[in-house]
């Protein structure tokens, strides 16, 4: 039985609902974290809520190196999403 739903990965979903909330976003969250440079192997998105980015991060040398820069990334960030980003919070993977 075919359904009328296709599941995306959470990137797809972030993606497809920004779309749908707001058309005229030039840039998807996921674009713009890409264009950071910083591979999926240290650090992905996992929600963008509110203006609030949470990011899935894999050692705790990269969160410290993320942590440390957190205002620039903003910067870097709100440059290509109209400002939206109001704070980032670095999970660490596998943790609590």
């Amino acid at each position: 039985m075919s359904s009328r739903f296709e599941w995306k990965t959470s990137g797809g979903m972030i993606e497809n609902i920004l779309r749908k909330i707001e058309p005229e976003f030039k840039d998807t969250v996921e674009e713009a974290w890409s264009s950071l440079g910083i591979g999926k192997e240290k650090a992905e998105i996992t929600t963008f809520n509110r203006g609030i980015l949470v990011v899935k991060v894999s050692a705790n040398a990269y969160m410290q190196e993320l942590w440390f820069n957190k205002d620039n990334l903003i910067h870097k960030l709100n440059l290509r999403l109209e400002g939206r980003v109001k704070d980032i919070k670095f999970k660490l993977a596998g943790g609590y």
